[in-house]
């Protein structure tokens, strides 16, 4: 390939880091998938070290193609980091991923975490013309 080639799919937007929570209904606190107790992702300071590994444990590392679209990549890589995950170089980088009654929604697709299953993507794949 020569150099003034452009590739069409970019590797480093292609991926992206989230951390998997559930919304704590009724309240702006979440609580990892891993478990834990609930929290504010809008804490700022550094998280112990005890919170940083159940919050790893709750990262995901979505990659475009297969059942994760492109868009849906694009669209997290737009959203802010939580100030809590800033304080953390294991963090700094991934986005909260707040499912509410086990979903959420991100760029028209639906989005949700199964222990066991993992993670779930429903595209609408429904024909508008037809």
């Amino acid at each position: 390939m020569e150099s003034s080639e452009v590739l069409s799919w970019d590797a480093a937007t292609a991926s992206i880091e989230v951390v998997v929570t559930h919304q704590v209904l009724g309240t702006h606190l979440v609580t990892p998938h891993a478990g834990g107790d609930p929290l504010d992702l809008e804490w700022e300071g550094p998280p112990s070290r005890d919170l940083v590994e159940v919050l790893r444990g709750s990262l995901l590392l979505l990659q475009a193609g297969g059942d994760v679209p492109q868009a849906v990549i694009e669209e997290l890589r737009g959203w802010p980091v939580p100030a809590l995950f800033r304080g953390s170089p294991w963090l700094r980088r991934a986005r909260a991923l707040v499912l509410i009654d086990g979903r959420s929604e991100v760029a028209g697709a639906g989005i949700g975490y199964l222990a066991g299953l993992g993670l779930w993507v429903d595209v609408d794949t429904t024909d508008e013309t037809g």
